[in-house]
């Protein structure tokens, strides 16, 4: 249960240590709940809605991003 947590810590401690990355980004559906939970877990921070931004079976989707810095 707790591995996605786990996951995303390690992408970012991946990102900041090893690749030496400033920012790191993600998106997810506006519907995953569980996907806003384990983002805002990790430490990243919502920063808004991209309207229209993917197309899935037909339909454009909205997707919701999350950001984390270095520094954070």
């Amino acid at each position: 249960m707790g591995y996605r947590h786990e996951v995303v810590r390690l992408i970012c401690d991946l990102a900041f240590t090893e690749l030496g990355l400033h920012r790191l980004w993600a998106a997810r559906s506006p519907h995953n709940v569980a996907s806003e939970r384990t983002l805002l877990a990790a430490g990243l921070t919502e920063e808004g809605r991209i309207r229209a931004h993917v197309h899935v079976r037909g339909a454009w989707r909205d997707s919701i991003t999350y950001s984390i810095l270095r520094e954070e």
